[in-house]
């Protein structure tokens, strides 16, 4: 399956590691840390020179761990400072900041990649499609799950017949993010103006956009209902469960969760068969494919799976060598318009066609 994923994505060339193409990480929060990092120093032809961040001492601390060129505030990122030690930028703020840290990257003619959500709401993305297509800057969303190798060979799957035609899928994105959801809490993720949402936006969007990717099919339709029980999710979505009806007639039943026991998986049922990939969404968790037609089941362990280095490698090649990364900013800006239908859907109590 690993051998299949690599030839399927032989069409993103890989950088040359004598010539990498040099990140400048913008926003240096706890996935970017912890995560992001470590991914772009393991990827082939990726390098990351520059941290950029509101906190000095943390960029300091960052620049120093992982032997990176300079530290930059956001305002000296702004004005340009440095542009002549990085080649692309890596944006990892809140959804909210999104948008601006994209402009000041077109303005300099760097390449983007974005994590997701795209934006906060629907205004921020329609910016960065303005700033990005305007600039003519090459860029993507860091859709991740598009690098799993399960993922992909789920998506190969369904478009050879394997389950047949497509009847419905099942997916689900939840974990614990408080000890104590009685108990206020800062965190950016609970901020509505920052984030755009909670469950659905920073969770649900995994379900959302691996069903359209495997599926290779798009919503016409939507509904949506929200719940926060607790205190913390006061001002946001603590528990989401959507459903998408898709162009084929395939639909979709999806749930994401701030504060439910750890699940994440994704099962596609088809007229002849199905594939249930179980855990899923996770950076490094081990994955298990489990294969179903004919009376017969497959099951097939994979052990830990990073989609990040090879999301990084594949946009890194494709800067490098003048492709169009993918997933490119108008599939961001579908998913953004999708959310908003999917929260209005939830407050009105009807479904939405997009």
């Amino acid at each position: 399956m690993d051998a299949w994923y690599d030839e399927w994505r032989d069409r993103y060339p890989v950088a040359s590691a004598d010539d990498p193409v040099r990140f400048a990480v913008v926003g240096l929060g706890g996935f970017a840390r912890e995560y992001a990092l470590p991914a772009i120093e393991s990827a082939d032809g990726c390098e990351a020179t520059v941290a950029v961040s509101g906190s000095p001492e943390t960029a300091a601390n960052v620049v120093a761990a992982h032997g990176m060129d300079r530290h930059l505030t956001y305002e000296a990122y702004a004005d340009g400072v440095g542009t002549a030690d990085y080649d692309a930028v890596y944006v990892a703020t809140p959804h909210a900041r999104h948008a601006e840290h994209v402009e000041t990257a077109a303005r300099h003619g760097k390449a983007v990649l974005c994590e997701k959500a795209l934006a906060a709401t629907t205004d921020g993305a329609e910016r960065i499609v303005e700033a990005v297509e305007s600039a003519g800057v090459p860029f993507a969303v860091a859709y991740r799950m598009q690098f799993a190798p399960a993922v992909c060979y789920a998506r190969h799957l369904v478009a050879t017949g394997f389950v047949g035609e497509p009847a419905h899928v099942h997916a689900d994105f939840s974990v614990r993010m408080l000890a104590d959801p009685a108990t206020p809490n800062d965190a950016w993720r609970l901020d509505p103006d920052l984030a755009g949402g909670s469950a659905l936006v920073d969770l649900g969007l995994y379900p959302l956009n691996t069903t359209r990717f495997v599926l290779d099919d798009d919503p016409v339709r939507v509904r949506g209902e929200t719940s926060s029980p607790h205190a913390a999710f006061d001002a946001v979505d603590e528990h989401v469960a959507f459903t998408m009806r898709f162009e084929s007639g395939a639909h979709a039943v999806c749930t994401a969760s701030q504060h439910a026991h750890e699940s994440h998986h994704l099962r596609v049922v088809g007229s002849e068969g199905a594939v249930t990939l179980e855990p899923v969404f996770f950076e490094g968790a081990p994955q298990t494919v489990r294969l179903e037609r004919g009376g017969r089941t497959t099951t097939v362990e994979l052990g830990p799976v990073e989609q990040l280095p090879r999301q990084f490698a594949a946009f890194a090649g494709s800067v490098s060598r003048g492709i169009d990364p993918e997933p490119g900013v108008r599939e961001g800006l579908r998913d953004t318009r999708l959310l908003a239908a999917i929260y209005d859907s939830a407050a009105d109590g009807v479904a939405v066609d997009v």
